[in-house]
C-alpha cells in the first residue's frame, strides 16, 4: 500500500499530534475504535504474551488487539486499560477464529499506512504548519493531553514519527541560532574588514539561499525520490546533495542512463573502425609480399640474385653517358652530354 503527498501529510498530522491512527469496527453489539501501537506498547506485548515460537502467536495477536482499543462505544478507556487488560484479553481470544484475524488484518492496514507516511517525514517538517505547531508543543510533548485533547495519550510515549520530528526540528532550531549568531559576528568583523567579510557574506548568504530553496521543494514534493534518473534520460539532475550523492551511487554501480549507452555505442563504433583499418593495411602487407600487389614497403632490405643484378647493371649502362675528352670529343657527342645533363641540378658539395 502506497501513500501520496497530501494522504501522508494528513496521518503524519495524527500520528504527531495525537500519536496514532484509528479505524473502527462494530464487535458484538458494540462499536470499538482500534488505534496504532508505538514502540513502546510493541515492548509490553511482547512481555505480556511471551512470544518466542509460533506456538504463542496467539496470544501476541489477543494483547495486540487489546493494546489498540482506543474506545468502546464512545468511552475512552486509556486511563484505566491496565486495569481492563485482562477482560479485553479473554474477550478478543474468545472471538471466533476468522473474525479474531480479520481484525487484526484491518489493524496490519493502518500500520502499514504509518509505515508508508514515514517517508514523508523531513518534507511535512519543512511546512509552515509543522514549524507553527513546534513552536506551540515545544516546551512540552507531542502527546501532551493539552495538544491531543484525549486523556491518557501522556502515558503512551513518543512514537517514532514524533521522535524524529522533535529531531528534526530541534536541530533546526541550533541551526537558526548558528546562522543568526554568525550573522551578527559578519556584522561586527565588517567594521574593520570589508572587502574580507563581503566575501564570507556571499558565500554565507549562497549558502542559506541553497539550502532553503532544496527545503521548500521538499515541502511540495513530500519526499526526495530514490530514483532520480531513468534510462531513457540524458542525465539525473545533481542539484542537492542528496541528488549528487544518488547519482555518484548509481555510477559506482555501472547503472547506465541514455548519454552513457550514447558514449559506448560511439566509441565500439570507434574501436570497429580502427581494427578495420588495421586489418586492411596488414591484408596490403600480406597481398605484397605475396607478390601479388605492386606495393612499395618501406625499411626492407632484400637479397639480389645473379640474374637481378645482371639486369641492374644493364640499366645502369643505359643510363651511363661516355664521352671523350674535351679535345677529341666530336659536336654530335657533345650534344649528347648536354642533353643528358640539361634537366640536373648540380650543386657544389659541402
Amino acid at each position: 500500500m502506497t501513500v501520496d503527498r497530501d494522504e501522508a501529510y494528513s496521518l503524519l498530522n495524527d500520528l504527531l499530534f495525537k500519536g496514532f491512527l484509528t479505524v473502527g469496527a462494530d464487535l458484538g453489539g458494540s462499536y470499538f475504535i482500534f488505534k496504532t501501537i508505538n514502540e513502546n506498547e510493541l515492548i509490553r506485548i511482547k512481555a505480556c504474551s511471551g512470544l518466542r515460537e509460533n506456538k504463542h502467536i496467539t496470544k501476541f495477536v489477543g494483547y495486540l488487539l487489546s493494546f489498540s482499543v482506543l474506545s468502546i462505544d464512545g468511552k475512552e478507556i486509556f486511563s484505566n486499560r491496565d486495569t481492563l487488560l485482562p477482560d479485553l484479553f479473554q474477550f478478543f481470544c474468545g472471538l471466533p477464529r476468522s473474525l479474531f484475524y480479520s481484525i487484526n488484518d484491518h489493524l496490519s492496514d493502518i500500520r502499514d499506512q504509518a509505515f508508508d507516511s514515514i517517508s514523508f517525514l523531513e518534507g511535512f517538517t519543512y511546512t509552515k504548519h509543522s514549524r507553527r505547531m513546534w513552536k506551540i508543543v515545544k516546551d512540552s510533548n507531542p502527546n501532551a493531553v493539552e495538544i491531543t485533547g484525549i486523556p491518557g495519550t501522556n502515558l503512551l510515549g513518543l512514537n517514532a514519527h514524533q521522535q524524529s520530528w522533535v529531531y528534526i526540528n530541534r536541530s533546526l532550531d541550533e541551526e537558526e541560532d548558528y546562522n543568526n549568531r554568525y550573522s551578527m559576528a559578519l556584522l561586527i568583523a565588517s567594521a574593520s574588514n570589508y572587502k574580507g567579510v563581503r566575501t564570507l557574506r556571499s558565500r554565507f548568504d549562497a549558502s542559506v539561499k541553497s539550502t532553503e530553496e532544496h527545503r521548500k521543494r521538499l515541502a511540495v514534493l513530500g519526499k526526495t525520490e530514490g530514483r532520480a534518473w531513468t534510462p531513457e534520460g540524458w542525465a539525473a539532475p545533481v542539484d542537492t546533495v542528496q541528488e549528487l550523492v544518488a547519482e555518484l551511487d548509481r555510477q559506482m554501480h555501472g547503472i547506465k542512463d541514455k548519454h552513457d549507452v550514447f558514449i559506448e555505442n560511439y566509441l565500439a563504433k570507434m574501436r570497429e573502425k580502427a581494427e578495420h583499418r588495421a586489418r586492411e593495411v596488414e591484408e596490403k602487407i600480406k597481398k605484397a609480399r605475396e607478390g601479388r600487389e605492386e606495393s612499395l614497403i618501406t625499411i626492407t632490405q632484400k637479397a639480389l640474385t645473379p640474374e637481378e643484378t645482371v639486369e641492374l647493371m644493364k640499366k645502369r649502362r643505359s643510363n651511363t653517358v661516355k664521352v671523350r675528352d674535351e679535345d677529341t670529343a666530336t659536336p654530335q657527342d657533345k650534344d649528347r652530354f648536354l642533353r643528358k645533363i640539361s634537366n640536373r641540378m648540380i650543386t657544389a658539395r659541402s
